[in-house]
């Protein structure tokens, strides 16, 4: 049986800046696979729950790295299983509003987990990249000349046995 290998298509790649979107962890309900879609009108209503962080300097370094654990089967073989999954993600921010500077510093102070989605356009064809109910730590950067920009680095850093938990992506899609 052959595999779909997907419908980005040359005509569906979106460059620019990424706009990147904050919300209580949990917001975004725990996907069942990768690459779930989301049509126009539910993209809308959840963005709704959201609130406009900034935008992204570039795109997010985003790494999981399997954790495995060693099993025994019936004929006596030892092999290596995936047990769990590390994800590492750093987000850098610039243009930030800073009332939600201020909510996102006192979230990370308080260990509180946060939904984090980042997207180009809306349009049907494009993605939308989330990091849902994770952990994270804060750094500020605030430099001394006109040429660089003040920005936010968000780093997450955390294991789950099940990775569709924290990381996923949605096709937009148009309604049915």
């Amino acid at each position: 049986m052959p595999l779909a290998l997907g419908t980005r298509s040359i005509g569906n790649l979106r460059g620019g800046p990424a706009s990147l979107y904050i919300a209580e962890g949990g917001t975004i309900a725990s996907l069942s696979s990768y690459g779930e879609t989301i049509d126009t009108p539910t993209l809308t209503t959840l963005l709704a729950d959201f609130s406009l962080l900034g935008h992204l300097r570039q795109n997010p370094e985003l790494k999981t790295t399997p954790v495995g654990v060693n099993k025994l089967d019936s004929v006596g073989t030892y092999f290596e299983v995936q047990h769990a999954s590390e994800v590492e993600a750093i987000l850098e921010c610039v243009e930030v509003d800073n009332t939600l500077a201020n909510l996102l510093l006192a979230r990370a102070e308080a260990h509180t987990k946060t939904d984090f989605l980042w997207l180009r356009t809306q349009v049907i064809g494009d993605y939308i990249s989330l990091l849902r109910n994770v952990p994270f730590t804060l750094g500020l950067a605030k430099p001394h000349s006109w040429e660089e920009i003040e920005s936010l680095t968000i780093k997450v850093k955390g294991r789950t046995p099940n990775i569709h938990d924290y990381v996923g992506q949605k096709l937009i899609t148009s309604p049915s």
